[in-house]
Protein backbone atom coordinates (compact mmCIF):
# COMPACT_ATOMS: atom_id res chain seq x y z
CA UNK A 1 0.00 0.00 0.00
CA UNK A 2 3.21 2.84 0.76
CA UNK A 3 4.47 2.16 -2.44
CA UNK A 4 0.84 2.87 -4.53
CA UNK A 5 0.57 5.80 -2.28
CA UNK A 6 4.36 6.93 -3.25
CA UNK A 7 3.14 5.99 -7.02
CA UNK A 8 0.32 7.70 -7.34
CA UNK A 9 1.70 10.42 -5.46
CA UNK A 10 4.88 10.37 -7.98
CA UNK A 11 2.53 10.37 -10.71
CA UNK A 12 -0.21 13.19 -9.43
CA UNK A 13 3.31 15.41 -9.21
CA UNK A 14 4.56 14.60 -13.08
CA UNK A 15 1.07 15.77 -14.45
CA UNK A 16 0.59 19.02 -12.29
CA UNK A 17 4.49 19.71 -13.30
CA UNK A 18 3.62 18.44 -17.30
CA UNK A 19 0.92 21.21 -16.46
CA UNK A 20 2.65 23.67 -15.14
CA UNK A 21 5.28 23.92 -18.02
CA UNK A 22 2.43 23.84 -20.68
CA UNK A 23 0.68 26.82 -19.10
CA UNK A 24 3.78 28.59 -18.89
CA UNK A 25 4.92 28.27 -22.29
CA UNK A 26 1.73 29.29 -23.83
CA UNK A 27 1.54 32.01 -25.40
CA UNK A 28 -2.01 33.38 -25.01
CA UNK A 29 -3.05 32.94 -21.71
CA UNK A 30 -6.15 33.97 -19.63
CA UNK A 31 -5.50 35.86 -16.99
CA UNK A 32 -8.60 34.49 -15.06
CA UNK A 33 -6.67 31.28 -16.01
CA UNK A 34 -3.04 32.41 -14.96
CA UNK A 35 -4.80 33.59 -11.55
CA UNK A 36 -6.09 30.13 -10.95
CA UNK A 37 -3.01 28.69 -11.64
CA UNK A 38 -1.31 30.81 -9.37
CA UNK A 39 -3.75 30.06 -6.18
CA UNK A 40 -3.79 26.66 -6.98
CA UNK A 41 0.33 26.57 -7.06
CA UNK A 42 0.20 28.60 -3.75
CA UNK A 43 -2.67 26.16 -2.12
CA UNK A 44 0.13 23.33 -2.97
CA UNK A 45 3.23 24.63 -2.52
CA UNK A 46 1.26 25.41 1.50
CA UNK A 47 0.20 22.12 2.06
CA UNK A 48 3.10 20.25 0.59
CA UNK A 49 5.13 18.89 3.65
CA UNK A 50 9.11 18.48 3.36
CA UNK A 51 10.30 15.44 3.23
CA UNK A 52 14.28 16.22 3.49
CA UNK A 53 14.37 15.98 7.68
CA UNK A 54 17.50 14.42 8.64
CA UNK A 55 16.02 11.70 10.25
CA UNK A 56 14.51 10.72 7.02
CA UNK A 57 18.09 10.32 5.47
CA UNK A 58 19.55 7.06 4.47
CA UNK A 59 23.73 7.30 5.60
CA UNK A 60 24.09 6.63 2.18
CA UNK A 61 22.06 8.56 -0.61
CA UNK A 62 19.77 6.05 -2.93
CA UNK A 63 17.96 5.94 -5.71
CA UNK A 64 14.53 7.94 -3.79
CA UNK A 65 16.53 10.34 -2.56
CA UNK A 66 18.13 11.27 -5.71
CA UNK A 67 14.60 11.47 -7.14
CA UNK A 68 13.58 13.60 -4.58
CA UNK A 69 16.47 15.86 -4.83
CA UNK A 70 16.00 16.02 -8.74
CA UNK A 71 12.27 16.87 -8.13
CA UNK A 72 12.72 19.62 -5.51
CA UNK A 73 15.60 21.22 -8.00
CA UNK A 74 13.17 21.40 -10.47
CA UNK A 75 10.48 22.92 -7.99
CA UNK A 76 13.47 25.41 -7.41
CA UNK A 77 13.55 26.11 -10.93
CA UNK A 78 9.86 26.51 -11.94
CA UNK A 79 9.99 29.31 -8.49
CA UNK A 80 13.02 30.90 -9.88
CA UNK A 81 11.18 31.20 -13.26
CA UNK A 82 7.79 32.63 -11.94
CA UNK A 83 10.03 35.32 -10.26
CA UNK A 84 11.74 36.44 -12.96
CA UNK A 85 8.94 36.21 -15.15
CA UNK A 86 7.16 38.24 -13.04
CA UNK A 87 10.00 40.72 -12.24
CA UNK A 88 10.20 40.78 -15.86
CA UNK A 89 6.62 41.71 -16.41
CA UNK A 90 6.99 44.65 -13.70
CA UNK A 91 10.00 46.23 -15.48
CA UNK A 92 8.66 45.93 -19.18
CA UNK A 93 4.97 47.44 -17.59
CA UNK A 94 7.15 50.43 -15.96
CA UNK A 95 9.54 51.26 -19.17
CA UNK A 96 5.74 50.80 -21.01
CA UNK A 97 4.05 54.00 -18.94
CA UNK A 98 7.15 55.77 -18.38
CA UNK A 99 8.16 56.16 -22.43
CA UNK A 100 3.94 56.73 -22.44
CA UNK A 101 3.89 59.20 -19.87
CA UNK A 102 7.34 61.20 -21.64
CA UNK A 103 5.37 61.29 -25.10
CA UNK A 104 2.10 62.74 -23.53
CA UNK A 105 4.26 65.36 -21.90
CA UNK A 106 5.52 66.49 -25.48
CA UNK A 107 2.07 66.22 -26.99
CA UNK A 108 0.43 69.09 -25.32
CA UNK A 109 3.60 71.11 -26.69
CA UNK A 110 3.24 69.92 -30.24
CA UNK A 111 -0.91 70.24 -30.39
CA UNK A 112 -0.43 73.72 -29.28
CA UNK A 113 2.53 74.52 -31.03
CA UNK A 114 0.97 74.05 -34.02
CA UNK A 115 -0.16 76.02 -37.00
CA UNK A 116 -3.88 75.31 -36.89
CA UNK A 117 -4.70 78.07 -39.87
CA UNK A 118 -2.86 76.10 -42.20
CA UNK A 119 -5.83 73.17 -41.57
CA UNK A 120 -8.25 75.13 -42.09
CA UNK A 121 -8.73 77.00 -45.52
CA UNK A 122 -9.99 80.75 -45.47
CA UNK A 123 -13.59 81.11 -45.94
CA UNK A 124 -15.01 84.28 -46.94
CA UNK A 125 -19.01 83.82 -46.64
CA UNK A 126 -18.70 82.72 -43.17
CA UNK A 127 -17.96 86.36 -41.56
CA UNK A 128 -21.50 87.13 -43.66
CA UNK A 129 -23.17 83.93 -41.82
CA UNK A 130 -21.20 85.19 -38.19
CA UNK A 131 -22.90 88.60 -38.97
CA UNK A 132 -26.30 87.28 -40.09
CA UNK A 133 -26.29 85.08 -36.80
CA UNK A 134 -25.25 88.05 -34.58
CA UNK A 135 -28.29 89.83 -36.18
CA UNK A 136 -30.18 87.31 -35.36
CA UNK A 137 -29.34 86.88 -31.68
CA UNK A 138 -29.56 90.70 -31.33
CA UNK A 139 -33.22 90.07 -32.86
CA UNK A 140 -34.06 87.88 -30.19
CA UNK A 141 -32.90 89.56 -27.39
CA UNK A 142 -35.09 92.60 -27.98
CA UNK A 143 -38.30 89.95 -28.51
CA UNK A 144 -37.18 88.54 -24.93
CA UNK A 145 -37.27 92.04 -23.56
CA UNK A 146 -40.30 93.33 -24.89
CA UNK A 147 -42.07 89.88 -23.72
CA UNK A 148 -40.80 90.53 -20.64
CA UNK A 149 -42.08 94.68 -20.46
CA UNK A 150 -45.50 92.76 -21.41
CA UNK A 151 -45.51 90.45 -18.47
CA UNK A 152 -44.10 93.31 -16.06
CA UNK A 153 -47.21 94.95 -17.49
CA UNK A 154 -49.98 92.28 -16.51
Amino acid sequence: EHDTDEEDEEVDLNESIVSKLTSMFRKTLDDTVTKQLLRDRGRERASEKRKFLAEKRASMINEEETDEIIKSAFQYLLSLHEFIETILNFQTNYCLYNAFKEELESFSRVVSDSDWTEMLPQDDSLDAMIDDLDDKINGLKGSLDSVNKMQMKF
